[in-house]
């Protein structure tokens, strides 16, 4: 189970009340953290979530893939990205870096029938829809024969059929979606990550 935290939030009391909460269930460490996973779209609920529940699972939510390697690539087992970003030869590189890191990738929001194929392709660990009925049919039918239905739905130009993932664009809509998510939280990436390191300094 995913825990979204949104931006908002105040880290230091959030994460107590969730340490408080999951500490309520015996052998919660073995039994519960597993299934849990924490949703962190900003960098400054990193250094609070490694203090007051460092076993429970840390997930980075975004649309950047600059801003996915330079803040949490370190901190965080896993990646829930837009879809879009991640067509681009630079999205394409995230991936097969996360792979080899071991680290999971997921994307969102997929709705299309040839986004679904292609996410697929990928080897996502897991692909977010509204439309999780067309999910389930498209994957039995992948399941028979992959290389057919992949065929029957995606385009051999699937990276040129959207401008949504040319380049230009999804860097464009990554910015535009830290830029809200910086509103939010009310401090920028790059002064998060400064705190956290002297935050880090100051208890070495």
């Amino acid at each position: 189970m995913q825990i979204d935290i949104k931006p908002n939030n105040d880290p230091d009391r959030l994460f107590r009340l969730i340490k408080e909460t999951v500490q309520k269930f015996p052998d919660y460490g073995e039994e519960l953290a597993p299934r849990l996973m924490l949703g962190l779209w900003h960098p400054k609920f990193l250094l609070p979530a490694k203090k007051y529940v460092p076993t429970l699972f840390r997930l980075h939510i975004g649309a950047s893939v600059s801003d996915a390697r330079n803040y949490f690539w370190d901190d965080c087992d896993a990646f829930s990205m837009c879809f879009p970003i991640l067509v681009n030869g630079e999205g394409q590189k995230f991936l097969q870096e996360a792979r080899a890191a071991k680290k999971d990738v997921m994307v969102w929001t997929v709705n299309r029938i040839d986004e679904m194929v292609e996410a697929t392709r990928w080897g996502v660990k897991a692909i977010l829809t509204d439309r999780t009925d067309v999910l389930q049919s498209l994957r039995k039918e992948m399941q028979q024969d992959f290389v057919a239905t992949e065929k029957k739905y995606v385009s051999p130009f699937f990276r040129w059929t959207n401008f949504r993932y040319y380049t230009p664009t999804a860097w464009a809509y990554g910015h535009f979606c830290s830029q809200k998510v910086i509103e939010r939280a009310g401090i920028t990436y790059q002064a998060a990550a400064e705190a956290n390191r002297s935050s880090i300094a100051s208890t070495a």
